[in-house]
């Protein structure tokens, strides 16, 4: 275990035992912003919760993660997401994202809202209805029972950079308690290793 997540693991410790955020804390730390407007380009997924068990086994195997967002020539308020996510192979996919003020809606029934974060990240929660139109144009077929999974709800931190301040980690799992995920992380990234899938060529390397 590298120092990063030895660091890390203090941190979620002091997280666990720290007491339960009453209303007041958590209010302002889930609010959602006022819009949902991501830079485009590259986001890396450093953190992240998810309510369902298959999706949970799948992240846990997963070395690395990340969103791409692109604009939608000509239309200003659509934009398309690009998925890379490599556990032992390299999966993507692609999904079209409409906004609606501080909403984003993909095609796969996701339904996306932004919460306050650090400079340089972006936060925000998934609430998916059908998770069926995606999967199978990443080819994911394990764990054998993903395809059976009608809905969940998810909580994902991304970054433009590969790392994140401890105290903004902090802010971030108070968040993610306050929304009732609980527990230690789903995923978590680790910056000493180096694992990208590349857009249509499916690579990977360690």
């Amino acid at each position: 275990m590298n120092l990063w997540f030895s660091s890390l693991f203090l941190v979620v410790g002091f997280f666990m035992s720290s007491s339960a955020q009453s209303v007041e804390e958590c209010r302002p730390l889930v609010t959602p912003l006022p819009t949902f407007e991501p830079s485009y380009g590259k986001w890396i997924f450093i953190m992240g919760w998810i309510d369902s068990e298959p999706f949970k086994v799948l992240f846990r195997s997963a070395k690395s993660q990340w969103i791409d967002f692109r604009q939608t020539p000509g239309y200003p308020k659509e934009l398309v997401e690009d998925i890379g996510i490599s556990p032992t192979s390299c999966k993507y996919g692609s999904s079209p994202v409409t906004l609606h003020m501080n909403t984003a809606v993909t095609d796969s029934n996701c339904t996306y809202h932004s919460l306050p974060t650090c400079e340089g990240c972006l936060l925000y929660t998934v609430n998916s209805r059908n998770n069926n139109n995606l999967l199978p144009t990443m080819n994911i077929i394990n764990p054998t029972t993903i395809h059976e999974v009608k809905g969940y709800r998810a909580f994902y931190l991304m970054a433009k950079e590969n790392h994140v301040k401890h105290y903004e980690l902090v802010r971030t799992m108070k968040q993610a308690r306050c929304l009732g995920f609980t527990g230690e992380p789903d995923f978590i990234y680790d910056p000493e290793i180096v694992a990208w899938c590349i857009k249509d060529e499916f690579k990977m390397w360690l």
